[in-house]
């Protein structure tokens, strides 16, 4: 069962971290704040000796209509796609303009076009670059965006903005190591901006290095301490470095500030279990049961088998009484493993018709499997019914464990009946099954026993 157990916290190892739509948004940048708009804003201005060539009329088109690109943006559109569509030679900085218009107004296609035209025109273009690259992280292509991000950046683009949206187009295409350094460059240039140490944080957590991830979730809770996704984050670092009861601690302070979903209560749960904490590990398991009903079967059915074996029969009866075992969606074995459970439950109330009965429908879905033919048999031979017990133990075979015992059951049943000499066969077989001094003395004694009554019968 603890085998068991350690597989299900190793299959969800990564849960936490990956567990709600939000953690994709750590390390992003706010696409719609009013920082980045201002930024796009600026943009519309003519700027340094990175940009292409434009003439004194040109510049107070661009000037004199800057009022209306804030106030009328659509105004302002008509207008540059007149000026661009006379056929005339224009400046690429009209087309940047009239890009980062189709930008701001959800007109990507139309944004990346006018972004092209511009570097076509003016390949050195860093705004343009820039511009592009932000467009296409923005519409999620990461790889594009980093590689005209980084172009922008080798072209002169130094503020924090930009090395933050490439350290976040990198760290979705699961490039740590550069986009750490773009990271740390946009920290440097802003350190106080939470998206960045986000972004380093989930670096951290995301390529295995997680004590640093630790600290730094650490630095991002004194900022906000009521941030799910922070403790989610070091929740799942402590669980990589085999730190259970610092994890259980993250999740129940994450339970604390909003909803978490079915896979964290369930590893909770687990852990509780392998802490020994039933009462704690049920009351998680039942949680995640209201809000995923049906899931995870496998596993909480393994969980009732761990509760009746640490004799918590009342623990594992509200865990079993729970699941909803659908026949037509749960698999045979975990059908089968539900119903021995409810057989064993039945067994120590003292109910051996209803033993028998859960025992049987376990057996009709596996006719051969041993732990349902011995648990069978034991309910009949409780029930007074020996040779029904026989039959099923004499069909155990292939599973060392259980032949041994069910040999060992039937001897006895002999024995219990005075049969002696019938006792011997099951008795050498089990000796062949699995040598042991204890059982070979027994042989021995009811050989000699057996031995002892013939010669006082011919005598």
């Amino acid at each position: 069962m603890k085998r068991q157990l350690t597989i299900a916290l190793a299959a969800l190892a990564l849960v936490l971290a990956n567990a709600s739509p939000s953690h994709a948004d750590l390390g992003k940048p706010d696409f719609g704040s009013d920082e980045f708009q201002r930024r796009m804003a600026a943009s519309y201005g003519v700027l340094s000796s990175r940009e292409p060539a434009i003439s004194e009329v040109e510049t107070a088109i661009l000037e004199k209509r800057a009022g209306l690109m804030a106030e009328d943006p659509a105004a302002a559109r008509a207008m540059l796609q007149e000026i661009l569509a006379d056929g005339k030679p224009v400046s690429a900085a009209f087309n940047q303009v009239l890009g980062n218009l189709y930008f701001t107004a959800g007109e990507f296609a139309a944004a990346e076009r006018q972004y092209l035209t511009a570097i076509r025109k003016f390949p050195d273009f860093q705004r343009a670059w820039n511009s592009l690259g932000t467009l296409r992280v923005q519409l999620d292509r990461f790889g594009e965006g980093a590689e005209a991000l980084a172009r922008s950046i080798e072209l002169g683009a130094s503020d924090a903005e930009t090395f933050g949206m490439l350290g976040y187009a990198l760290l979705r295409q699961r490039q740590y190591l550069a986009a750490e350094v773009a990271y740390d460059m946009a920290l440097l240039r802003a350190p106080t901006e939470i998206k960045w140490l986000e972004g380093k944080m989930r670096i951290l957590a995301e390529s295995g290095r997680h004590r640093e991830a630790i600290t730094a979730a650490d630095e991002l809770l004194a900022i906000d301490p009521g941030n799910l996704e922070y403790w989610r984050v070091q929740a799942n670092a402590h669980l990589a470095l085999g730190q259970l009861a610092e994890t259980a601690r993250n999740i129940e302070i994450a339970r604390l500030l909003g909803p978490v979903d079915a896979d964290a209560l369930y590893l909770l749960g687990n852990i509780y279990i392998r802490q020994d904490m039933p009462n704690k590990a049920l009351g998680a398991y039942l949680a995640a049961l209201e809000l995923q009903p049906g899931t995870k079967i496998s596993t909480l059915i393994s969980v009732a088998r761990s509760l009746l074996a640490q004799n918590e029969t009342e623990l594992a009866r509200r865990l079993i009484n729970t699941l909803e075992v659908d026949p037509a969606r749960a698999s045979p074995r975990d059908r089968l493993r539900h119903a021995l459970i409810r057989g064993r439950l039945a067994e120590r109330d003292g109910d051996t018709v209803a033993a028998i009965a859960a025992f049987e429908e376990a057996l009709a879905i596996d006719p051969l499997d041993p732990e349902t033919l011995f648990r069978l048999a034991r309910a009949y031979a409780a029930a007074g019914k020996t040779e029904k017990a026989r039959y099923h133990l004499e069909r155990i075979k292939g599973d060392p464990n259980y032949e041994y015992g069910a040999q060992l059951f039937i001897a006895r049943l002999y024995i219990d009946a005075g049969m002696l000499e019938k006792a011997l066969a099951p008795l050498r077989q089990a000796l062949r099954i699995r040598p042991g001094t204890e059982v070979e003395n027994l042989y021995n004694r009811l050989k000699v026993a057996v031995e002892t009554a013939a010669i006082r019968t011919t005598g």
